[in-house]
């Protein structure tokens, strides 16, 4: 319990200073954060996009802007940001397998990575390359469910393991439902109940990443709340988030050319078009903002509809419809003051008045 401690002292005294500039961020992720234009569905924008082109916040030059030859990093990083090294339909496993993890280390150390952004795990819970058809269908029992978790849970363990060494301000992410998608829910898995217990083991999931945040006393973001709060469970879905005062169309599917907007998904039914990436990306700045006093401004839902081309509706909606985004961020602090020891873990939520 003692060398816990001293690790835990190691680890977070970079989160103990105050007002912190984000001067540069890197990602551990998948395509949910990976950059939109690498994509056929190129007419949306990425959360991380969003951050760049609306806050001048930085994942380091693209590849052609750097000047690399063809244009491209190559594998996993291709032609997006530098840091960004989320990729495409990538698990945990694959994450580890293509060194997202020690290439974030690396910019922390020689390219003054200050923040780093961990959303990965999503991908090991979907129907094209994880758990999501064993438990929909039944075969996994809870030891088995829990087994898979337990290996997911060290695989973002080892990660943080090479990234916290390194002084960067880290803020862990929960992962998505994927059953909120409508390629999903519309086609193959459109019994809702075991769709539910998909949600229930990634709902465990998120504890557990939780758990591993509180532990190293990191910043956390509940992307499952998140999901759940935008597009309620699947025994009770909604349909409509007013954004703006506008309806976005959360079973909805945009048109191969991006005329539809106001569709929650692009044109495949699995990624959030850009409306639901720009409150993604505020929600990113908030705990950015809560964690490490950056004072980012957050994207008006005027902003965000801009951004996809839609008109603003006249008010501001999206908070009474989901809550204030600081509810779905808890930060963990290390405190030396009175009454603590330094292997202590004091806890503030956003959440706890």
């Amino acid at each position: 319990m003692r060398m816990l401690a001293i690790l835990l002292v190691h680890w977070v005294l970079p989160v103990l200073a105050h007002g912190q500039p984000v001067e540069r961020l890197g990602t551990i992720g998948d395509s949910l954060t990976d950059e939109y234009f690498e994509q056929s569905y190129d007419y949306a924008r990425a959360w991380t996009e969003l951050l760049v082109e609306e806050r001048g916040l930085t994942f380091g030059p693209t590849a052609s802007d750097a000047g690399e030859p063809g244009g491209s990093w190559g594998e996993p990083r291709r032609t997006g940001f530098e840091d960004n090294w989320a990729r495409s339909g990538a698990t945990t496993d694959d994450a580890l397998a293509a060194g997202q993890h020690s290439g974030v280390a690396e910019g922390a150390i020689e390219r003054d990575i200050s923040h780093i952004l961990l959303y990965i795990g999503g991908n090991d819970f979907s129907p094209w390359a994880g758990a999501y058809d064993e438990i929909y269908d039944g075969l996994w029992n809870q030891a088995e469910i829990d087994s898979w978790i337990a290996g997911r849970v060290a695989n973002l363990r080892f990660m943080l393991d090479t990234v916290q060494p390194t002084g960067a301000r880290i803020v862990l992410f929960g992962i998505l439902d994927f059953s909120v998608m409508p390629w999903l829910n519309q086609g193959d898995y459109d019994d809702p109940t075991r769709r539910e217990a998909v949600a229930a083991a990634v709902g465990q999931f998120g504890d557990e990443i939780q758990s591993l945040a509180e532990q190293r006393a990191l910043v956390f973001l509940d992307v499952f709340a998140l999901g759940r709060a935008v597009f309620g469970t699947n025994l009770a879905p909604r349909t409509v988030l007013l954004v703006g005062n506008v309806e976005i169309d959360l079973t909805g599917r945009d048109t191969p050319s991006g005329g539809l907007p106001t569709a929650a998904f692009v044109d495949d039914g699995v990624h959030p078009n850009t409306v639901l990436q720009g409150v993604w990306a505020n929600v990113a700045m908030t705990a950015l903002n809560l964690g490490f006093d950056a004072d980012l401004p957050l994207l008006s839902e005027a902003e965000i509809l801009a951004a996809a081309g839609i008109p603003y509706g006249g008010s501001d909606t999206l908070e009474n419809e989901i809550g204030p985004l600081a509810g779905f961020v808890t930060v963990y602090r290390q405190l030396f003051a009175d009454g603590f020891e330094s292997g202590d873990t004091a806890i503030w939520s956003s959440t706890i008045p």
